[in-house]
């Protein structure tokens, strides 16, 4: 979860408190304490929206970041400056706008707030700065008059589906743009094998108000205060369309101005249901829109791991064959990477479909325990990167980029799921080499950067939209991709993934043919030599 509290021994000499990923800042000056104090174990902590909001009428209420300041009700020589972060957008004129609030309560009691009239501070954009004599919960509220809209983030999000259910939950709220508010992000291990044990860390966010869905875009928005508008919602396409709204009558649904003004967190319902066997996890696509200032969002409900696994070892049982899947978390069934061809006559099912033993490949679980608490010593959660998403009926893996070093020598996967050769090593392939066996093995860091020279902030324009129907996607398929954060790389990893792309060749070919030589030049051929180790280094048992 991510921390909302930082705590540190301050000295006389001063010192600086801030809470990672927010701008929320104590700054305790030289000589602050009195002299009976040399040194003090100062704590702060951000309250989450929504835990101590006050009922209010006013579009600004419940809009600033709430802290609390310990040890309670320490007294100060000098003041200390706290920066509290808001979610309005305000006018120019911004002075003597401000009302501080401040509770000096004991335990778990409810806040006692009382307005203070002393106390300077400096009201900006983002944040304010109080400055405080004593330590205590503080907040702040600014006039309504000086305030045009309030920062929202816009979410879908979704319970885990059991494949083959004919039901999906999604649901598309919003939350404020405050530290802690809506949702929290968790991590957890999970052990998958291909054909060994690996241990991988995955981090993904759930809601606070229902921790049963899990959060799958968030967007950012800004809710104007003018006309008092509610922000409506609309299901735009499920894909497949086998998918369909259980209440299409309910499309579009509302969230009331009121809600937003309250800030009291919202969210709409959406119940999906299919009337065909199928395995396929629905992609949906939402406009949110107040008086006409939209927003796209899309989301594809995660699947039950435990229920996918459970199903595909059934699989793997029944006749004479045998099925090796990888199947990573935040995949779905028909996501997996995985082939199936019957056994030949005296291969047992220790031997995978490469022809090589799986014992001689396993490694103990341990040596993978230990790899994962090293790197875990680290590499904290947050240098992560998440990964392009794609909507596609056959899509692309979602969820964060695992490191390679979780990954043993014998295993390597590419960003969008595609193998770069089984039983091969990631460093074994440079960045752009097409194999003897057909597979294209692009490497993020250059599909990152092919991405760089063509998504719509290059100068250039929106260069990808012509790469993708010289690869024979569809104009519905490009809108699809335009709703995600590297179009460009979308494009080319389920151009890779389907069959669509088949050679570095081909790329270059596109790339000069659509003008971008500058991109094209970022790739190359595989020389005779290259070509001759990786034939021999496939033909190694």
């Amino acid at each position: 979860m991510t921390s909302l509290t930082v705590e540190s021994t301050i000295t006389n000499d001063g010192g600086l408190l801030k809470i990672a990923g927010t701008d929320v800042q104590l700054i305790v000056p030289a000589g602050a304490f009195k002299e009976d104090r040399s040194e003090c174990l100062i704590r702060l902590s951000i309250i989450p929206p929504g835990s101590h909001d006050e009922a209010s009428s006013s579009f600004c209420c419940n809009s600033s970041t709430i802290v609390e300041l310990l040890p309670n009700n320490l007294t100060l020589k000098l003041p200390v400056q706290v920066t509290l972060p808001h979610c309005l957008q305000l006018k120019k004129d911004t002075q003597n706008k401000v009302k501080i609030f401040m509770s000096h309560h004991e335990g778990d009691a409810h806040p006692r707030w009382e307005e203070v009239f002393d106390h300077r501070y400096i009201l900006d954009d983002k944040k304010c700065t109080i400055w405080m004599e004593r330590f205590c919960w503080t907040k702040y509220e600014i006039d309504d008059e000086i305030v045009e809209a309030k920062r929202i983030q816009i979410y879908t999000a979704a319970k885990p589906i059991c494949v083959p259910d004919d039901i999906a939950a999604v649901q598309v709220g919003y939350h404020l743009d405050l530290p802690g508010a809506g949702e929290v992000r968790f991590s957890f291990q999970h052990l998958i094998y291909y054909p060994q044990f690996c241990l991988l860390q995955v981090i993904t966010s759930v809601l606070r108000q229902n921790p049963d869905l899990i959060v799958d875009q968030r967007m950012p928005y800004l809710f104007l205060r003018e006309g008092k508008h509610p922000l409506k919602v609309f299901l735009m396409i499920t894909s497949p369309n086998t998918w369909t709204y259980l209440t299409p009558e309910d499309n579009p649904q509302e969230i009331p101005f009121r809600s937003v003004a309250s800030s009291v967190e919202y969210s709409c319902p959406f119940i999906l249901q299919h009337d065909t066997d199928t395995t396929k996890v629905p992609t949906c696509i939402f406009k949110a829109s107040q008086n006409e200032n939209d927003l796209k969002l899309k989301i594809r409900p995660k699947a039950d791991e435990n229920v996918t696994r459970s199903r595909q070892l059934e699989e793997s049982r029944q006749g004479a064959s045998f099925q090796l899947p990888l199947t990573i978390p935040w995949e779905t069934p028909d996501a997996a990477v995985r082939k199936k061809v019957p056994l030949q006559e005296n291969q047992h099912e220790t031997d995978d479909y490469t022809g090589r033993n799986l014992k001689a490949l396993r490694q103990p679980h341990d040596a993978c325990q230990n790899v994962y608490e090293t790197h875990q010593q680290t590499s904290p959660y947050n240098e992560y990167q998440m990964l392009p998403r794609s909507v596609l009926p056959s899509p692309v893996p979602t969820g964060p980029l695992i490191q390679h070093n979780y990954y043993n020598q014998n295993l390597s996967i590419s960003p969008y799921g595609t193998p770069f050769g089984e039983g091969r090593s990631l460093y074994e392939f440079p960045d752009n080499v097409t194999d003897n066996r057909g597979e294209v093995a692009l490497g993020y860091g250059l599909i990152k950067e092919l991405g760089r020279k063509l998504n719509p902030v290059d100068p250039l324009g929106n260069n990808w939209k012509e790469l993708a129907d010289k690869l024979g996607f569809t104009m519905e398929d490009i809108g699809v991709f335009e709703l995600a954060p590297s179009p460009t790389a979308d494009v080319i990893g389920c151009a890779m993934k389907s069959g669509k792309l088949k050679s570095i060749g081909q790329l270059k070919t596109i790339l000069e043919q659509i003008g971008r030589s500058d991109a094209s030049s970022l790739l190359r051929l595989p020389t005779h030599k290259e070509e001759s180790e990786n034939k021999s280094g496939n033909s190694v048992v």
